[in-house]
């Protein structure tokens, strides 16, 4: 099975080369991110520019241990022509509260403007009674997850397991915490079906120029069956590689 078609929670349509306006119906586009000394990650940029916008709402929301947003909010404006309506972009550390959140999505008007059915009815999109949020690809990902920067060995499977023991059921790794296989490892060990685990990993700037090769050899290292979200993380350079490797994403 092709790694396209393991990455179960990616709605590929929307990344197509040559696609120039992105869901026509869709009005609200929420782009989350990290932040890295008050700036935007690159790949950010290169999809505003790759694709048409026109007559859009978009929010820039980001996390982060300690820097701030920065500039990088505004900074996005221009990547855009007039007739996209910015909402004011938000930060959140790691000790926002779910009822920080959610109090924000209602301020802000945000929640009103998620996603509505045929009927025009609302539909939840940020469940906190699920602890879920559902993405545009029609899979729940879990709010509440871990991050796995800097464990290695058995201190990874450790805190891994122990996490999961708890009730989290979303696990961040990348190609360079060199800690695929140990994540895997205790995921398999949880004993937790693996459809209820939200699994994430990254590309790196050396695997931009060969993405299906980097994905293939993180799903053999997980050996989890698949992988629930890939992600793009490193330096703001852009490179003809890097694009290549978000449209593969």
């Amino acid at each position: 099975m092709g790694a396209s078609a393991i990455l179960k929670s990616v709605d590929f349509r929307a990344f197509e080369i040559n696609v120039k306006t992105i869901a026509p119906t869709q009005k609200l586009y929420q782009f989350g991110h990290a932040i890295w000394w008050g700036q935007t990650p690159r790949i950010i940029s290169t999809f505003l520019e790759s694709y048409d916008f026109s007559g859009k709402t978009i929010v820039s929301v980001c996390t982060s241990h300690s820097s701030g947003i920065g500039s990088s909010a505004t900074n996005l404006h221009a990547l855009t022509d007039g007739s996209v309506t910015w909402l004011e972009g938000r930060r959140f550390s790691s000790t926002t509260t779910k009822e920080e959140v959610a109090q924000w999505l209602k301020d802000s008007g945000i929640q009103e403007l998620l996603v509505r059915n045929k009927e025009g009815e609302m539909e939840r999109v940020f469940d906190f009674k699920t602890k879920t949020v559902m993405l545009n690809s029609g899979y729940p990902m879990p709010l509440n997850g871990i991050g796995t920067y800097s464990l290695t060995g058995d201190t990874c499977v450790t805190s891994v397991s122990e996490t999961l023991k708890r009730g989290v059921r979303l696990i961040d790794t990348a190609y360079i915490y060199h800690n695929e296989e140990e994540v895997g490892r205790a995921v398999r060990e949880s004993g937790i079906p693996r459809e209820d685990i939200f699994v994430i990993t990254k590309l790196y700037p050396n695997q931009f120029a060969e993405p299906e090769k980097a994905i293939n050899d993180a799903i053999e290292k997980l050996n989890l069956g698949y992988i629930d979200g890939r992600d793009i993380i490193g330096t703001n350079q852009r490179k003809p590689s890097k694009v290549k490797g978000s449209q593969m994403i």
